[in-house]
């Protein structure tokens, strides 16, 4: 899972900027585990949700389901940029859902199974925190936490096979990537602090943490780094690399491959 956040990330580097405007998507994906995105209120996981969904969409033809608390209001600002170019037709391929509580999310994804048509290839959730706050708090908290996990994983497992025999759509697994607020705000949402990340972290191995670049003074910046397990089978899947993530005055996001040598 890993490699189609890279490969997002590379697109909107100076590289990609400067090299043809389709970078190779990632393939052969098949082993490729969940993903969970992690990091503090106001760091820009909802944008980079949506910029991937729409890159997924829009450049490798996959069927998005992004499902999030709240409707989201405008376009990341690098797709405001780059709209002129995006296909009308293969936006149409991301389905917005908007369950409110964590009983509603739960009955949303339970049903995937039975929607018409091809099976979708990327599965997004969006603050999982917030729907924590409908679990209840301590050990209700955690059982939801893992009530949650469980359906999503078991859901995108079923869904990727059920992607094996259909046809007119790019051969691919069904991924997940769930987005979670580290550092929530105290009181209601509370529960859905570290308290249960270690939840979490047993359905999701991978963890893209975006974390405060304390060394870019006076810019908005974001430092993004993996960390866990993936099977790769030789495959570059993105653990152990850092990007740092730059807003400019216009909002838009760039991201900068930091080197190795750099990293410590």
């Amino acid at each position: 899972m890993a490699e189609l956040l890279t490969w997002v990330f590379d697109r909107y580097s100076p590289r990609g900027r400067e090299s043809s405007p389709s970078l190779s998507p990632p393939e052969g994906e098949a082993r490729s585990l969940s993903c969970i995105l992690l990091g503090g209120r106001g760091c820009g996981k909802t944008c980079l949700l949506f910029l991937t969904a729409v890159m997924a969409a829009s450049e490798l033809g996959r069927k998005v389901i992004f499902l999030s608390p709240t409707p989201i209001q405008t376009l990341p600002a690098p797709l405001m940029e780059a709209r002129a170019g995006l296909d009308p037709a293969s936006l149409k391929k991301i389905k917005f859902v908007y369950p409110r509580t964590a009983e509603e999310l739960l009955r949303d994804v339970a049903c995937l199974h039975e929607a018409a048509g091809a099976p979708p290839s990327l599965l997004i959730v969006d603050g999982l925190e917030r729907y924590l706050r409908w679990g209840g708090e301590g050990e209700q908290a955690h059982q939801m936490a893992a009530r949650l996990s469980a359906l999503l994983c078991d859901t995108a497992t079923f869904l990727s096979r059920a992607r094996a025999g259909a046809p007119g759509d790019p051969p691919a697994e069904c991924q997940l990537i769930v987005s979670l607020d580290t550092h929530p705000e105290r009181g209601a949402e509370a529960s859905g602090s570290d308290s249960v990340l270690s939840v979490f972290e047993r359905y999701f191995p991978v963890r893209c943490t975006l974390g405060r670049d304390a060394s870019c003074a006076g810019t908005r910046a974001c430092r993004i780094y993996f960390s866990g397990f993936q099977q790769t089978e030789g495959r570059d899947s993105g653990l152990g690399r850092q990007w740092e993530l730059v807003y400019t005055p216009s909002g838009a996001m760039e991201f900068t491959p930091i080197p190795e040598k750099s990293q410590e």
